[in-house]
């Protein structure tokens, strides 16, 4: 009996171990969030899915065509949803977004508490929800969070996704609470980049530029870095008068990047950390010459001429102005300087065009009144 027990025990384990190692590994993702991350896992089939998620990011074709040769290794042991995923992902193309969500939700139907169901739904319908700000959209969303979190519990996925949709929903007290709850999770899983980027980035919003300063030590020590957050860095030792830390991330991005925004924003933090007005006017108009929608840099060029040379500049300062009020209609300081430009110009424009005008009108009438003068002596004298 005791040997019949022994082997039932074994047996037991053997079975307990097995469905650790093969029942639904991709759920795994959640607590990995960032598809680079994935591809250096020592588990072969969320290496597929984040080759996967890299095409799908990317639009890099390779990425793909090695998922889908790895794909004969993994699925004998893939659980039925994880498999029904990865067939849909070697399905996707570029363009065909909206056919892709329509299996994703025909398989979520199948499988409605699958965690990587869910997830890659999240994936697919986040990127729509942020062109469109859709409300319905932010609320699918949600819910297939909120199945995740209920099988996994509090996850960086779930935590990075639901920050961003409530974010967007929330006042400023709000706002702090999803921060203290970002950084919560980040005291958890330290080396999850995607909650460090996200980090960083709200704390830009909230001008924690301090937290900034310190989440930067970490984020240095990334092999990849996002270009978008070296900026932000870049521009909170910019405020915080950091200004040689700032000008050496900004010259690394000048010489390596080849986004026109980046650039653009990279030109005008140099403007606004130079010294001379010859310095800041040259980078402001490089800015521009990258991206000519940059609010800021029109605006900050239109104030720099007329500090300069309100006189020469007024006009040119004008343009700049205008068209940055144009991209950033609640900007007050635009306002105002715009007033100030206005009001000078209608001053200006009294001293050249009326104020001649009134002087020769002046001169009529003493001319006139001069000659009826005259003529009132003449008729009294011959009188």
């Amino acid at each position: 009996m005791k040997q019949i027990m022994k082997i039932l025990m074994v047996t037991f384990c053997m079975l307990n171990f097995s469905i650790i190692i093969f029942s639904g590994i991709l759920d795994e993702f959640v607590y990995i969030l960032d598809p680079d991350q994935l591809l250096v896992s020592d588990e072969m089939a969320l290496n597929v899915l984040g080759m996967y998620l890299k095409y799908y990011e990317d639009g890099n074709i390779q990425f793909k065509t090695i998922a889908d040769q790895s794909r004969t290794h993994i699925n004998l042991y893939l659980e039925p949803d994880d498999s029904t995923i990865l067939d849909i992902l070697g399905g996707y193309q570029k363009g065909n977004e909206k056919d892709t969500i329509n299996k994703i939700e025909a398989a979520l139907k199948k499988y409605p508490n699958s965690v990587v169901v869910n997830s890659i739904r999240v994936i697919f319908l986040f990127n729509e929800y942020k062109n469109t700000k859709d409300i319905e959209i932010s609320k699918a969303i949600l819910s297939s969070l909120d199945i995740i979190t209920k099988s996994k519990g509090e996850n960086p996925f779930c935590v990075y996704y639901e920050s961003i949709i409530r974010w967007d929903l929330s006042n400023d007290k709000e706002k702090e609470f999803i921060f203290s709850n970002l950084e919560k999770i980040f005291s958890f899983y330290s080396n999850n980049v995607k909650i460090l980027e996200l980090l960083i980035s709200k704390a830009f919003e909230l001008s924690k530029y301090d937290k900034i300063i310190q989440l930067a030590q970490l984020y240095e020590k990334e092999p990849q870095k996002s270009e978008t957050i070296l900026l932000l860095i870049a521009y909170s030792y910019n405020y915080s008068n950091e200004k040689e830390k700032a000008r050496t991330i900004v010259d690394l991005l000048i010489q390596n990047s080849d986004k026109k925004n980046i650039l653009s924003k990279s030109y005008e933090l140099l403007g606004d950390i130079s010294d001379t007005y010859t310095q800041k006017k040259k980078n402001y108009e490089i800015s521009l010459y990258y991206d000519q929608k940059n609010e800021d840099s029109l605006a900050k060029l239109g104030l720099l001429l007329i500090q300069h040379d309100m006189k020469n500049n007024i006009g040119l300062s004008k343009i700049y102005l205008t068209k940055a009020l144009i991209f950033d209609p609640d900007n007050e300081q635009i306002v105002n300087a715009l007033k100030l430009v206005d009001h000078t110009l209608k001053k200006r424009n009294f001293i050249v065009t009326y104020l001649p005008l009134l002087i020769i009108l002046v001169v009529i009438l003493f001319i006139l009144y001069k000659f009826l003068k005259e003529e009132k002596k003449i008729e009294n004298g011959q009188q």
